[in-house]
C-alpha cells in the first residue's frame, strides 16, 4: 500500500523538515462542495501558510501551496514525505503505479522536487535562494488517474 507521512518536526525546532502547523480552517470557496483548506504556523525564525485544494475541474488532484517568510537565512524550506521508492522520476514529477493499474502523480508547481532513496524521502522545495530575507513558496500537486 503507498503511503505518504510527513517527516514533521515540531514547532521547538528552527527549519523543521515539514512545515510546522499549528492553525488548520476548511473554508467554503463560493461553489457547491468546493473546499479548501488554510493553514499557518510558527517555529524558530519562520511563519509558514498554507492553501490546499482541489483545482476547478480538477477532481482528480490536490494541490498545496505553501509559502514561510523568514528573517533569517533558513537552512533548508520545503515538505518533505516517507514513502516508496517512486516507479518513474522526472525533473518535476515523480510517479507510482497502483495495484489497480491507476497512477499517483506528485509533480511540482513551483519550487524543485528531490528523491532521496537512502532515506525513502521526498522533498519538495522552494528554487529561490532560502539564505535571503523574505517569502519564499513552492507548491506541488498529488494527481490520481
Amino acid at each position: 500500500m503507498l503511503s505518504f507521512e510527513s517527516v514533521g518536526g515540531s514547532s521547538l525546532e528552527a527549519w523543521p523538515a515539514d512545515p510546522p502547523l499549528q492553525q488548520v480552517v476548511l473554508e467554503p470557496l463560493g461553489e457547491p462542495e468546493r473546499m479548501a483548506a488554510f493553514g499557518v504556523g510558527m517555529s524558530g525564525h519562520g511563519h509558514w501558510s498554507l492553501a490546499a485544494e482541489s483545482p476547478p475541474n480538477r477532481q482528480d488532484s490536490i494541490q498545496f501551496d505553501w509559502a514561510c517568510r523568514i528573517h533569517q537565512p533558513a537552512e533548508r524550506l520545503g515538505s518533505t514525505y516517507r514513502t516508496s521508492a517512486p516507479d518513474t522520476i522526472s525533473d518535476a514529477s515523480l510517479g507510482w503505479r497502483l495495484l489497480d493499474g491507476h497512477t499517483l502523480t506528485l509533480e511540482t508547481v513551483r519550487g524543485q522536487i528531490r528523491w532521496n532513496p537512502h532515506d525513502q524521502t521526498v522533498s519538495i522545495e522552494p528554487t529561490s535562494d532560502c539564505k535571503a530575507n523574505g517569502t519564499h513558496c513552492w507548491c506541488y500537486s498529488f494527481r490520481f488517474e
